[in-house]
């Protein structure tokens, strides 16, 4: 793993042309964005990347494009054999450029908040495949955001995150047990916790926040004003009001909860989405994983954000510092602006 971060730090350091080229041609690229990973790549490559294009192996490494053909017949029927003289450029180089580009940027900040190396393949996989999971859950995604239409919501953060817990919800079947116990650090309105109690009926869920804000929301530029911060605790309490005896609301930061329920594992699912300051991001995610079951989901909201000037006084920094304190007890499950990991291991069970 020692020579894989030397390779990812080198790959940090390199344009973004270079990195298309490196990805696209390379046997350690091919491996990234095979098969392998449970994903085909033509289709991973075709529906994500460039769902206007087809891929093409053209062996020695390299992967061509060719404008698709009758999507109707099967892959194989679609995969004439080609030279690079019948290549045909059926994407925007500056699409792909885009795409590059912002991969190298992200890399590079995975690289500043010393991220494990698993981080950076599972981060590479999300990428390729994002735009086919949003595809996936459009219509329920449109459903829910025609439901929450009638909150009482001054911002909509969490919109974005709607297909990535579909998918998520779906892969682990979450809709299917009986008894599912929630908790969420930081609530605000109240919009992620509707979506989870909506969306599984037979869950119940424990908010916790201080409905005072956090540094980001106090400041002159923020989107949410004064109106917004003194009324979202109100919000949250119109919001969730549907849901009679399946929330349980504790007012007072995380460290107060943690202090006060002291119970280990008994949590299916954990949303941190509190205080984005390192050093309360790391604490929240300690304790937050001794009360998760072994198998419970635990979700990081904001992974890539960047607001406090020091990088490593960012959500990130504490996320990997907290990834690589547990190693070998959990297994990352996604990276994206949300990490996900399943825990797979307890070192306090007896």
């Amino acid at each position: 793993m020692k020579g894989l971060d030397c390779r990812l730090r080198a790959m940090a350091s390199i344009g973004w042309q270079d990195l298309c080229t490196i990805l696209l041609t390379s046997p350690a690229g091919q491996r990234i964005l095979s098969g392998g990973i449970a994903v085909d790549l033509r289709q991973v490559m075709m529906r994500a990347v460039l769902p206007d294009a087809m891929v093409v192996d053209i062996g020695l490494g390299w992967i061509g494009f060719k404008k698709m053909q009758d999507v109707s017949l099967p892959m194989s029927d679609r995969m004439p054999s080609l030279s690079p003289s019948l290549l045909v450029k059926a994407f925007s180089p500056r699409r792909l450029f885009g795409f590059i580009r912002g991969v190298v940027g992200d890399v590079k900040f995975l690289m500043r908040t010393y991220a494990p190396a698993g981080v950076f393949i599972k981060y590479l996989e999300g990428r390729l495949i994002r735009s086919r999971v949003i595809a996936r859950y459009s219509d329920q995604a449109e459903a829910f955001t025609a439901t929450a239409a009638q909150l009482s919501l001054s911002t909509r953060w969490f919109m974005d995150n709607v297909s990535h817990w579909l998918d998520i919800f779906d892969k682990y079947r979450l809709s299917d047990r009986p008894g599912i116990e929630a908790l969420e650090i930081g609530s605000w309105e109240g919009l992620s916790a509707f979506f989870l109690l909506n969306l599984l009926p037979k869950a119940r869920i424990t908010c916790v926040d201080t409905w005072e804000g956090a540094d980001e929301h106090k400041a002159e530029d923020s989107e949410t004003g004064p109106d917004a911060l003194s009324g979202s605790e109100a919000a949250f309490d119109r919001n969730l009001s549907r849901f009679q005896g399946r929330v349980e609301k504790f007012k007072g930061t995380s460290y107060q909860y943690f202090k006060s329920v002291p119970d280990r594992q008994r949590f299916d699912l954990v949303y941190v989405d509190g205080s984005h300051h390192c050093d309360d991001v790391i604490v929240d995610a300690v304790k937050s994983f001794e009360a998760l079951k072994v198998g419970g989901l635990m979700i990081f909201d904001d992974y890539f954000w960047f607001y406090y000037p020091r990088v490593i006084d960012n959500p990130a920094a504490a996320i990997n510092a907290f990834l690589r304190l547990k190693a070998g007890s959990y297994r990352l499950v996604s990276v994206s602006q949300q990490l996900v990991i399943e825990k797979t291991a307890d070192r306090y069970a007896s």
